[in-house]
């Protein structure tokens, strides 16, 4: 909530809209067509915190098999990025990783917890 808040404060007064991306981790053994999570749920559960949103917020749930995989993908050349990350003692939770791996790739990047 905390990156979707940062996001639409990044926006505000700009011609701009969110794309609040979801990896939905599938593991091997389970298709990628038949996640065991259902997706609806998890698309339902991602649209209503994006309702709460005052800027245009779209749901994408990336079914993947691993998350920053499914994070990555399909990112425009020079996108700017907003993870949601609290504090934590460790230096590579998968969320600084993420930013990392974006950086990276030559995007912008801002952590918001």
């Amino acid at each position: 909530m905390a990156a979707l808040r940062a996001a639409a404060n990044l926006a505000k007064g700009l011609a701009s809209h969110i794309r609040l991306i979801v990896p939905h981790v599938v593991p091997f053994p389970a298709g990628l067509d038949q996640p065991p999570v259902q997706r609806e749920f998890a698309e339902r559960r991602f649209r209503t915190l994006a309702e709460e949103s005052a800027i245009d917020t779209f749901v994408e749930i990336r079914v993947c098999r691993d998350w920053e995989t499914g994070a990555l993908w399909g990112l425009k050349p020079r996108a700017i990025a907003v993870i949601g990350a609290g504090p934590s003692w460790w230096p590579l939770s998968r969320e600084r990783r993420l930013a990392r791996a974006l950086r990276e790739r030559g995007h912008q990047v801002l952590l918001a917890g």
